[in-house]
């Protein structure tokens, strides 16, 4: 059972940028999602759950935007 809830509690913590994610197929960078430049506290708890959904495959950077890296859902790059 504890293997469980620990692949349960990983699945929230991609949850969290995913959600963000799937609400702007465009992409955005980690800035955006924490609601500004400014906030600090919300990039630095973001920045775990994005490695580990990039390490998951379903987050994928793909470009610049302003000095940031934008992030991308896989399931929304299609053929270039």
């Amino acid at each position: 059972m504890s293997r469980r809830t620990a692949e349960d509690s990983s699945n929230s913590i991609d949850n969290k940028v995913v959600k963000l994610l799937e609400k702007n197929p465009l992409g955005m960078t980690l800035p955006e999602m924490a609601g500004g430049i400014r906030q600090l506290k919300k990039i630095r708890t973001l920045r775990p759950f994005l490695a580990q959904a990039i390490r998951s495959g379903s987050v994928m950077p793909i470009s610049q935007r302003a000095g940031h890296t934008v992030y991308r859902l896989v399931k929304y790059l299609g053929k270039r």
